[in-house]
């Protein structure tokens, strides 16, 4: 018994789209990567701008509290170094944070990206599980009739 035409030919349509899912599925994960790095840039030099302000902030926060001191004619005392002293503790302390939220979200993008990889690589492989389940189910079936799953459901053209 012979493969008809028409059967040929789904399973060929089956076959091309299938590949065409698979090869559009790639290009979609290389453009997700590419745009997860480009977001990974832009979140650093924002990172970087904040750092600046926040250094700036504090170079302009000890000279104005040297200059009081200086002002008042204390400028040598402990209460004046402490200050000083203050001020640039503080300042390690907000950039410390700074790079702990940076590397937390590095952290976020990478377990993103991979998440999205394995997404999109259980989808290619479920399109070809169901390519080769429909085609096992077409030569499995000698009698010409369409076999059918354990719901009930068809599976692949009919034999004639």
């Amino acid at each position: 018994m012979g493969l008809d035409p028409i059967s040929i030919a789904l399973a060929a349509v089956s076959a091309v789209s299938t590949g065409a899912s698979i090869y559009k599925g790639q290009q979609a994960d290389k453009q997700n990567r590419k745009a997860a790095d480009l977001m990974r840039r832009q979140e650093q030099l924002k990172s970087l701008q904040e750092r600046r302000n926040y250094i700036r902030s504090a170079r302009a926060s000890a000279a104005k509290a040297a200059q009081a001191a200086a002002n008042q004619g204390a400028s040598n005392t402990s209460a004046a170094q402490g200050g000083l002293g203050s001020i640039i503790s503080q300042a390690g302390a907000g950039l410390s944070f700074l790079d702990q939220y940076n590397t937390l979200s590095t952290q976020i993008g990478n377990v993103s990206t991979k998440a999205n990889r394995a997404a999109s690589q259980a989808q290619m492989y479920g399109g070809l599980s169901q390519l080769a389940m429909q085609g096992a189910g077409y030569f499995a079936n000698k009698g010409g009739k369409p076999a059918t799953t354990a719901t009930g459901a068809t599976q692949g053209p009919p034999v004639s």
